[in-house]
C-alpha cells in the first residue's frame, strides 16, 4: 500500500497546487464541519471495460489516508479560511441497475454528423436512469438538507465496455468515441447533475479545452484514467497471472498506478466542486438591515386581493350621496372605493379622540 499511496499523494498534488502562503489556523478560530461524499463504482464488478475489478477497502483507505479533511483558501493569496471540512468516504459498487443503465446510454448515442464515428449523449435523455439509480444507493436512511435532498455528495464512477455499447445501440460502428451534452453545454465525460451527484465515465471521451499550447489552466485530452489489457479481469485471467510471475507483477503495477489516477480523480472532483476555494476572503458587512413590513387590515370590511370598484353610480362622483356609514352611496357592490375610504376615514377619527386616547392600553412593563 505504500507504493500506492505515495504515487497517488504525489498525482493529487501535481494535479491540485497548494499555496506556500497557506499557514496553520489556530484551533480556537477554526470551525470543523463534516462531509459526507459516496463513490458508486459502476462496471467495476467483471461487468465492465476488460472484466475490471475493484477492492471497495483499497479505494475506500486511500482516500482517507490522502485527504482526510479540506482547509479551503480564499483570495488570489490564497489565505486559509477558519473551516475545516472533515471528509468521510463511504465506497459502494453497484452492481443492479449497472445493465440498465448501460443499455440507456447505448439507446441515447448520436452521431454528430452523418457517417461520423463520434457520438454524443444528450444528458436530458439518461438523468432520470442516473436519478433512479442514485436515488436507490445512496437516499435511503441518510441525512438530509433544509430542502429534503441528501446532504451527501455522491461521485458515480462508470466504467462501461464500448464494444457492448456498439452492440445494444444503432449503428454503432465497432471503433467509435462519445461524450456526454448538458443543456446545450461543451461536450465532455464529466458532467455534474441538477441534484448532488457528479458523474465520471472513464471510456467517454476525450475532451480537451482551453488555450492551444497551454500548460496549466487547461482540461487535457486525457484527464482521466482508462482501464485497458494489461487491467483484464476475470477468472481466466487470474489464472494466467498465478502461474506467469512477471505477468502478476505488471498486473500489480497496472493496477497501483491505474488506482492512484482514480483516486486523484476523486479527490480534484472533491476540491474543486464539493468543497472549493473562496474567491472572496470576507463577505460585505451590513451596519442596518431594513425589512419593510405590510399590514393588511380590514379584511373582515372587505377582500383586500379584489381591487376597489368604480361603479358609475359611485358616491366619488356624489360625494354628498353618502355619509360616514356609507348609508348613502348608491354603490351596487360592498367593496366600494368610496364607502372603503370613508370607513377607514372614520376609523382614523375615532382612534384620535380624546376617548380612544384615554382608553388606549398601557404597554405591558417587567419592571
Amino acid at each position: 500500500m505504500q507504493p500506492l499511496l505515495l504515487l497517488a499523494a504525489l498525482v493529487s498534488a501535481i494535479s491540485t497546487p497548494t499555496s506556500p502562503n497557506a499557514t496553520m489556523l489556530s484551533a480556537e478560530k477554526v470551525i470543523s464541519l463534516p462531509v459526507a461524499v459516496n463513490i458508486g463504482l459502476l462496471g467495476f464488478a467483471a461487468d465492465g471495460a476488460w472484466q475490471m475489478e475493484l477492492q471497495v477497502e483499497e479505494l475506500d483507505q486511500l482516500l482517507q489516508r490522502i485527504l482526510p479533511e479540506r482547509n479551503p483558501s480564499c483570495g488570489p493569496s490564497a489565505a486559509p479560511l477558519n473551516v475545516v471540512y472533515k471528509i468521510e468516504y463511504n465506497t459502494v459498487v453497484i452492481r443492479t441497475g449497472w445493465a440498465e443503465l448501460s443499455a440507456r446510454i447505448a439507446a441515447a448515442l448520436r452521431p454528430i454528423s452523418r457517417g461520423s464515428d463520434e457520438f454524443e449523449v444528450e444528458v436530458e435523455t439518461v438523468e432520470d436512469a442516473f436519478d433512479t439509480l442514485f436515488s436507490s444507493y445512496f437516499t435511503e436512511g441518510q441525512a438530509v438538507d433544509g430542502q429534503g435532498r441528501t446532504a451527501a455528495y455522491t461521485i458515480l464512477i462508470l466504467n462501461p465496455s464500448r464494444p457492448l455499447l456498439a452492440k445494444q445501440g444503432k449503428g454503432i460502428p465497432q471503433s467509435f468515441s462519445y461524450r456526454y451534452r448538458y443543456q446545450q453545454g461543451l461536450p465532455s465525460p464529466i458532467w455534474l447533475s441538477s441534484s448532488r451527484y457528479l458523474v465520471i465515465d472513464l471510456a467517454a471521451g476525450p475532451s480537451g479545452f482551453g488555450r492551444v499550447q497551454a500548460s496549466t489552466d487547461i482540461v487535457s485530452a486525457a484527464p482521466l484514467p482508462t482501464p485497458g489489457a494489461s487491467l483484464q479481469g476475470g477468472e481466466q485471467a487470474r489464472l494466467r497471472r498465478e502461474k506467469d510471475p512477471s505477468a502478476a507483477a505488471a498486473f500489480e503495477l497496472h493496477h497501483t498506478h491505474f488506482v492512484a489516477q482514480l483516486a486523484a480523480t476523486i479527490l480534484s472532483a472533491v476540491r474543486h466542486v464539493f468543497v472549493p476555494d473562496s474567491a472572496a476572503c470576507q463577505l460585505p458587512f451590513f451596519g442596518k438591515l431594513i425589512v419593510p413590513l405590510v399590514v393588511l387590515c380590514d379584511h373582515e370590511e372587505f377582500d383586500p386581493l379584489q381591487e376597489p370598484l368604480h361603479h358609475p353610480t359611485c358616491c366619488l362622483q356624489s360625494p354628498a350621496g353618502a355619509g360616514d356609514n356609507c348609508s348613502g352611496c348608491s354603490c351596487p357592490t360592498s367593496n366600494c372605493c368610496c364607502c372603503l375610504r370613508r370607513t377607514i376615514s372614520m376609523r382614523t377619527r375615532k382612534s384620535q379622540s380624546p376617548l380612544a386616547a384615554r382608553t388606549k392600553p398601557t404597554p405591558y412593563s417587567s419592571s
